[in-house]
């Protein structure tokens, strides 16, 4: 039975119709990000520029401290929750944790991901369930 599970938005690699890759990783919680990062060490490929947003009540400096050493650059955005935390509040703690990695804030998911595609070989989109929902609704992806 588990030969054959699906888990989306799991260490989910798509292909965009731009031709752009993406891995999609809800990655919400400090041992989610871990586990996200440590499977991106393990790609041995550039740095990937990391698409971000996360809910206000979760550990955002926990799921943080583990992505922001594997990834080149960063997009900060709101998920279309009402819990969203500002992602101008996101991107300020991502200076405060990584000073000199480059970090922007773009309004919406679908913003960020287009700016993200448009930089880097490969794109992750991680730090809500939410921002994943927004990501896959908006490239006609569905769970």
């Amino acid at each position: 039975g588990l030969k054959n599970v699906r888990w989306p938005g799991r260490l989910e690699h798509r292909r965009l119709a731009s031709g752009a890759e993406i891995v999609l990783d809800a990655a919400h919680n400090p041992a989610g990000a871990a586990a996200l990062a440590s499977y991106l060490r393990g790609l041995k490929t550039a740095k990937p520029t990391l698409v971000f947003g996360a809910m206000r009540d979760k550990d955002v400096d926990g799921m943080l401290a583990a992505l922001l050493p594997v990834v080149g650059r960063e997009v900060v955005t709101r998920p279309s929750n009402p819990r969203a935390e500002d992602p101008e509040v996101l991107a300020a703690r991502i200076r405060t944790l990584a000073p000199d990695l480059d970090v922007q804030v773009v309004a919406t998911p679908i913003a960020a991901l287009t700016q993200a595609t448009g930089h880097s070989a490969l794109t992750v989109v991680a730090g809500s369930i939410f921002l994943l929902g927004d990501v896959m609704q908006e490239t006609g992806a569905s769970f």
